[in-house]
């Protein structure tokens, strides 16, 4: 192996070494590849709208939400950071992750549609679907700079993932005002919240 090969690697894990140790303040380890469900524990004074609801959010959004993770902490964070070298190095890597994230958010997107939301969700649910929205055509454009080969892109794609991550702080934050502290749903980033 050359020098610069050797430094490309040490550089690698160094970074997957950090996002481990920190978790990038995802709520989830960097190492799991799914944040765990709240459980469900449907109660009586639950409305059968606002059940019906939460049992997609928790069926579809927790995956999604685990696969947005290991997205962020396998290919975002270290695209972001690393040179455009090691941005190409990644690229072939991460379709994989890519294209699960877009699919699980297109799976969400499209449970959501099928269910009515409680009149004092309705405003969270429409935000909730526009950053699904946003989010399906980040990691769209993040695909097609690995189809094209184009680490800048694939970079550049990469540092608005901090902006879209925000998306999901009110829509996530209205839904959990209405929930038990022990039921509420996680954000992508909660450092995008603040």
């Amino acid at each position: 192996m050359t020098r610069t090969t050797h430094r490309l690697a040490a550089a690698i894990v160094f970074v997957s070494l950090l996002v481990m140790l920190l978790g990038c303040g995802s709520g989830a380890s960097a190492g799991s590849s799914r944040p765990k469900a709240p459980a469900a524990t449907p109660t009586a004074t639950i409305e059968p709208v606002t059940q019906a609801y939460l049992t997609v959010l928790r069926q579809y959004y927790m995956p999604f939400l685990g696969d947005e993770t290991l997205e962020k902490n396998r290919c975002g964070i270290p695209a972001l950071f690393g040179s455009l070298a090691v941005v190409k190095s990644l690229m072939s890597f991460c379709g994989q992750f890519e294209s699960k994230a877009l699919a699980s958010a297109q799976t969400l997107l499209d449970h959501l549609k099928t269910v009515t939301p409680p009149t004092q969700w309705k405003t969270a649910d429409e935000k909730l679907k526009q950053a699904i929205q946003v989010t399906i055509t980040f990691h769209a454009k993040k695909l097609q700079a690995i189809n094209t080969q184009n680490a800048a892109q694939y970079k550049e794609v990469n540092g608005t993932g901090p902006v879209m991550a925000g998306l999901y702080c009110d829509p996530i934050g209205q839904i959990n005002a209405g929930l038990p502290l022990s039921s509420a749903l996680p954000v992508p980033e909660q450092s995008a919240c603040s």
